[in-house]
């Protein structure tokens, strides 16, 4: 438990170097619809699952680590794409988050949890309407991070 305390507060120190507020955002040009799917099969390190909705995931080694809360070096590289996205939609979006450590299903779900609150971090110092969001955590395995568009329909 220790361990976890210690890197949520690395996690607090690490979103706390983002800038925050959006008067520090460029304007950016709200997507049409017809310009979606072009963004979202542009977004780096991304796996798109086609359907209704399309799904947009990060698999495992690609975001995040085996065990690890922080995303991995590089991983701005691949949030501020799909930050801008999200921004410029103007659409609520569903995420979910998942974690499988090898470690038990309880410290998995508390990965997941640690995770989810990065996230969310780095989500609101980017700009992103927290409003228009729905993250939660899936027991059980899955990719690590997995979103699509959807009416928002459950309360972060």
């Amino acid at each position: 438990m220790r361990y976890f305390g210690g890197l949520f507060l690395l996690c607090l120190l690490v979103a706390g170097c983002v800038p925050g507020g959006t008067g520090s955002l460029p304007t950016e040009t709200p997507l049409k619809a017809s310009q979606l799917q072009g963004e979202i099969e542009k977004l780096p390190g991304a796996r798109i699952r086609e359907g209704n909705p399309v799904r947009i995931r990060y698999p495992a080694g690609v975001l995040f680590g085996d065990a690890s809360v922080l995303p991995m070096p590089g991983g701005p590289d691949l949030l501020d794409p799909l930050v801008r996205l999200i921004r410029r939609s103007g659409l609520a979006w569903q995420l979910r988050v998942h974690a499988v450590s090898g470690k038990g299903a309880e410290y998995d779900s508390l990965l997941a949890r640690e995770r989810v609150k990065v996230l969310r971090a780095y989500l609101q110092a980017s700009g992103v309407d927290l409003e228009k969001i729905s993250i939660r955590v899936v027991p059980g395995p899955g990719v690590p991070l997995e979103l699509n568009i959807a009416p928002l329909t459950e309360k972060k």
